[in-house]
């Protein structure tokens, strides 16, 4: 499968961090546990990043905060631990545990809509509270000595964009980094990613600016960096049941490299049945949560409506299991191509 090729082969550096391909997984709430991320690992992603911690609920020792912190000495590759909170002390405090655990950047949620997080006067209510964020960014970068960014969006709403006074001043307020998903928090994930601004805010600043959203194929990855100049790429949903996107991308920086071969669906199997062994491990009673990620990884493959419909029916591990090899075995008498089902060529068009 050939995609085309990078126009720029440079790796991203934030602070000493290198990220090569300067391609990141972004933290997804409720996904990018120790599980997926080892997974993903492997493909030749640049840099994790874990689901987002409470700064809070770190303070109060809560276990997920604990499963959260692990996460670094699971992953091959620099991980990013995000924090959120409103109390720039408690941040800071949240940053040098995660700092001690192993992480390699700090970064600071800044950007999600969800309602009992913006009930704390964090993620994307910061959006409406610029001069609390900046404290935070300033709070944590004293209290740190890896780099730290802020993931960010356009602002609360069409009528209240001003992301680019505000990049400006997590710039000197010491962001290492700064990561926009060009969509307003209103907007969720609804309607299409606005890369426009995402040039425009790297053509302001001389930190490192990383485009985020609607990038699912590697024609999208190109397209973003293309039109924007950013510096990385964080990919999302796109990865879901997906790390051969990684793998797709990757090449095109290393074509000699370990995922050059065509993978089989031997290894698509094993990949899964892995994904699956690292998850009951840490999470064995969240079968829910589980046939999530078994019904992402149907995604593109022929006859997949009819394998997520029955995946969503099992009720045990063990099911879980023994559809797999079905689906599988399915899959290969099929001759289906594994990377033509899972990675598109064509991207979505974007101003």
């Amino acid at each position: 499968m050939e995609h085309q090729k990078t126009f720029r082969n440079d790796a991203l550096k934030i602070g000493p961090v290198t990220v090569h391909p300067p391609v990141i997984m972004a933290p997804m709430a409720g996904v990018t546990d120790g599980a997926f991320l080892t997974v993903v690992s492997r493909f030749g992603v640049g840099l994790v990043t874990s689901e987002m911690m409470s700064a809070e609920g770190f303070r109060r020792q809560d276990p997920s905060a604990e499963r959260i912190l692990a996460v670094p000495t699971r992953v091959s590759v620099p991980v990013a631990i995000q924090i959120f909170g409103a109390d720039p002390k408690v941040m800071a405090e949240a940053a040098r545990a995660a700092q001690d655990h192993g992480a390699a950047i700090i970064d600071i949620n800044a950007g999600c809509p969800v309602r009992k997080i913006v009930r704390q006067g964090a993620g994307a209510a910061l959006l409406r509270d610029p001069d609390r964020l900046l404290r935070i960014v300033e709070t944590v970068k004293g209290a740190v000595s890896v780099p730290v960014t802020v993931k960010t969006r356009l602002g609360w709403n069409h009528d209240e964009v001003r992301v680019l006074p505000l990049c400006r001043g997590l710039q000197n307020a010491g962001a290492d980094a700064v990561t926009l998903h060009a969509r307003t928090a209103q907007q969720s994930l609804s309607g299409a990613a606005d890369w426009t601004w995402i040039g425009t805010v790297k053509a302001q600043l001389s930190i490192p600016v990383i485009g985020n959203g609607d990038v699912t194929t590697p024609s999208d990855f190109h397209g973003m960096r293309q039109k924007t100049g950013c510096d990385g790429v964080m990919i999302g949903r796109g990865a879901l049941g997906n790390p051969w996107l990684f793998s797709a991308i990757a090449q095109q920086f290393d074509p000699d490299g370990v995922r050059a071969a065509q993978p089989t669906w031997d290894e698509f199997l094993w990949t899964v049945q892995d994904h699956v062994r690292l998850f009951t491990r840490e999470k064995p009673k969240a079968i829910g949560a589980l046939r999530k990620h078994l019904v992402w990884y149907t995604k593109g493959c022929p006859n997949g409506s009819a394998w997520r419909y029955r995946f969503m029916g099992a009720s045990d591990v063990p099911g879980l299991l023994q559809l797999l090899d079905g689906f599988v075995s399915e899959l290969t008498a099929s001759g289906a191509d594994l990377m033509r089902c899972k990675v598109r060529e064509n991207g979505t068009e974007h101003p």
